[in-house]
């Protein structure tokens, strides 16, 4: 009866510090990335290495770091650019149409209260456009102020639409729901 040998097993784990053998801890310094030094080889600090490959060295970085390669930027959304343009036209259309006097009114001095209200709603709905964070929270704080807009809209400016201040309130109003429509994190 002959009994077999089982056969030889691979080391597993770490090699033990120091140790040359099955393990490779015994591998000369010499092997490295780097090709081993040279005899002739001299390192002068400003002017390069001389010897076999002699020129001038490579540029450092001025982090000491190399610096890692930019990764692509991400595509604009050309409805972001609208939306945002739309969204800032509206306040600044508003105030403009409330501060200009035509047929002897102006929204400012005539109704007040009805005019700051509708300045108030034009700078409530640039919220998801100045505010970050939650997206649906922003999003329904703009919203407020569109409704607001269409509300004032509905009573104050649509009995004189036939002005130009009623045609650039209407405007703002317009742009502000179509803003209000392309921004990110809406509920409807």
């Amino acid at each position: 009866m002959s009994q077999e040998q089982p056969p030889p097993t691979q080391p597993v784990g770490p090699p033990p510090a120091g140790q040359p053998g099955e393990w490779g801890g015994g591998v000369p310094a010499s092997y490295g990335p780097y090709p081993p030094p040279q005899p002739g080889w001299q390192h002068a600090p400003d002017q390069g290495y001389t010897g076999p490959y002699a020129g001038p060295p490579p540029p450092r970085p001025q982090s000491g770091y190399a610096a890692a390669p930019q990764a692509p930027s991400a595509p604009r959304d050309p409805s972001s650019t609208w939306r945002a343009i739309l969204q800032i036209a509206c306040p600044v259309l508003m105030v403009i149409a409330l501060a200009v006097a035509e047929n002897g009114r102006r929204g400012y001095t005539d109704w007040t209260l009805w005019a700051l209200f509708a300045t108030v709603a034009a700078l409530v709905q640039l919220a998801p456009l100045v505010v970050k964070g939650d997206p649906q929270r922003s999003w329904t704080t703009g919203a407020i102020g569109v409704v607001a807009l269409i509300g004032y809209w509905v009573v104050i400016v649509l009995p004189g639409i036939d002005t130009n201040t009623g045609f650039l309130q209407t405007f703002a109003v317009a742009a502000a729901a179509v803003g209000c429509w392309l921004t990110p994190g809406r509920r409807i």
